[in-house]
């Protein structure tokens, strides 16, 4: 899939990923996260107005949309500040939901892209994703033909097949 414009998911990430710094930061606006930012003298106002956007939604801090974790200036920057800011951006639901709903079709995946997608979930989920039976092609590196996951195998569906114990 090629780079797309900026859609509902690259904003619900986008802010909350920049409401969160903000928070870590104790800032409620642009201007104070970029008061805690090394940035320059020079740039400092095109810097306020960059997250005055990224607070609001309206622009992504990304420009890849193919890689599971985008190469990202200031989610980058600010991981190790905000490392639940970090943990929400990079996470590899966001490639996956974004590929479910491109078109209202299914978009499928290379063997890498999902390998790269599971291989930043925790370890204890890993290998159940690298060695499922039916996801088996992504222990291999090597294959990069393109597979459609098999819908009551995709990530999201654990969470509506959930059914916890009810105990008194």
């Amino acid at each position: 899939m090629a780079n797309r414009s900026i859609n509902s998911w690259d904003r619900i990430r986008t802010k909350i990923w920049a409401q969160c710094c903000a928070d870590k930061l104790k800032k409620s606006d642009a201007a104070g996260v970029v008061a805690c930012l090394d940035v320059s003298r020079e740039k400092k106002h095109e810097t306020v107005r960059t997250w005055g956007e990224y607070l609001g939604g309206s622009v992504r801090p990304f420009k890849e949309t193919t890689v599971p974790v985008p190469k990202a200036h200031w989610p980058e920057k600010l991981r190790e500040t905000c490392p639940e800011a970090w943990d929400w951006f990079a996470t590899p639901f966001w490639f996956l939901l974004d590929r479910e709903v491109s078109d209202h079709k299914v978009v499928a995946l290379t063997a890498e892209q999902l390998r790269s997608c599971a291989l930043l979930l925790p370890a204890s989920m890993q290998a159940e994703l690298l060695y499922h039976p039916e996801l088996k092609v992504l222990a291999d590196q090597t294959k990069s033909e393109e597979h459609e996951v098999p819908a009551e195998d995709r990530p999201w569906t654990v969470a509506v097949d959930f059914h916890p114990e009810v105990t008194h």
